[in-house]
């Protein structure tokens, strides 16, 4: 559901991809960023930590497009776009809280239910989903390497036969979702992970320079 949130902010903003001006970001008040995600479509995407969770910011062209929301750095609540469109997640018991470090082999079982400000309700609204904790594996990134928890979802609803499933993985330290793979049943794949990530002390952390991949072709 995620994949398509950025074709629809791109869609309401009418802003064309094209490099973005060195500039930095600041995280909001008593925030912490990060890291630094260039993603495709020529987006800059920051990831700072705060009291309430991850939030990433995310800029075309150095334009300000939409926030995600993360309670645990690993389940993702709430986008906004400045749009005024607002999506998210509701978890019921048993979704793993803040703070909470993950460890290989657990499950997690709870309700999920999908909320919007606008929109036709859809069959994946509402459901239950299953986390599954795998193993630490290695994720190259722009010819550099990390260490990231590898993690499977699949959201279900025997009402109406509706089956999700995502891999996601989080980078350990410092904790965040660096994006997902996945399939809805009856739909193409798709895939969220960056092209290249900054972390603090590397180049590119914080800068609003896109992938060198944007601009290609034209």
């Amino acid at each position: 559901m995620l994949r398509t949130l950025l074709a629809a902010t791109l869609a309401l903003t009418g802003l064309t991809p094209l490099p973005a001006a060195a500039d930095f970001y600041d995280p909001p008040a008593d925030c912490t960023v990060v890291a630094t995600m260039r993603m495709d479509e020529c987006v800059v995407a920051h990831v700072s930590q705060c009291p309430d969770g991850n939030i990433e910011d995310q800029f075309l062209d150095g334009k300000f497009l939409g926030r995600l929301h993360y309670s645990h750095p690993s389940l993702f609540i709430r986008f906004e776009g400045i749009s005024g469109y607002i999506i998210g997640h509701a978890y019921g018991e048993g979704a793993p809280k803040l703070g909470r470090s993950l460890k290989s082999g657990e499950k997690y079982s709870y309700t999920r239910r999908v909320f919007r400000t606008r929109g036709d309700d859809e069959p994946g609204d509402d459901g239950t989903e299953v986390m599954e904790v795998g193993n630490e594996i290695d994720l190259s990134l722009d010819g550099k390497t990390y260490r990231v928890l590898d993690i499977r979802f699949i959201v279900t609803n025997p009402d109406n036969g509706y089956e999700y499933r995502e891999r996601a993985l989080m980078l350990r330290e410092p904790a965040l979702s660096l994006g997902s793979l996945g399939f809805v049943k009856g739909e193409e794949e798709f895939s969220s992970l960056p092209q290249s990530l900054s972390l603090d002390g590397d180049i590119g952390f914080r800068s609003m320079l896109p992938s060198p991949s944007c601009g290609e072709g034209t």
